[in-house]
């Protein structure tokens, strides 16, 4: 195995890391939830150039460091497979509520996806030149 993951990796460069990238996705993004308020992900998107980017968050409030990191875990799984979906030079913020804790991993997944299916029918009504 040489250690190269492709196009399934998160490396450092698409990782959002400084505070004021951070501060850009809370004060300009657009929010969108899931169904039930368990998962969220605000986006600003890009002007089509650069590498999209993508941060994870965890409120306050679970019980423990297993369960912060498993929602963590799953969701850096679902950027990994999909962050070539998103519009280039993105900035994007997924975030997990304690009540994540309770779902199993395809709950966390559907709810994930519904998301992002929600996102791009938001797109496409605003732009209707955003690929599918």
């Amino acid at each position: 195995m040489s250690g190269e993951q492709g196009d399934f990796s998160f490396p450092r460069e698409i990782r959002i890391k400084s505070r004021k990238e951070f501060e850009t996705v809370r004060r300009k993004g657009v929010y969108y939830k899931s169904s039930d308020g368990d998962i969220g992900m605000a986006i600003v998107e890009g002007k089509g150039n650069g590498i999209s980017k993508f941060g994870i968050n965890t409120l306050k409030g679970f019980k423990s460091a297993v369960e912060r990191n498993r929602a963590k875990r799953i969701i850096r799984e679902y950027i990994r497979h999909n962050k070539t979906t998103f519009p280039k030079g993105s900035l994007v913020l997924l975030f997990a509520s304690p009540k994540t804790a309770q779902l199993t991993n395809n709950e966390i997944r559907k709810q994930l996806h519904n998301i992002f299916v929600n996102y791009k029918l938001n797109a496409n009504k605003e732009n209707p030149k955003i690929n599918n």
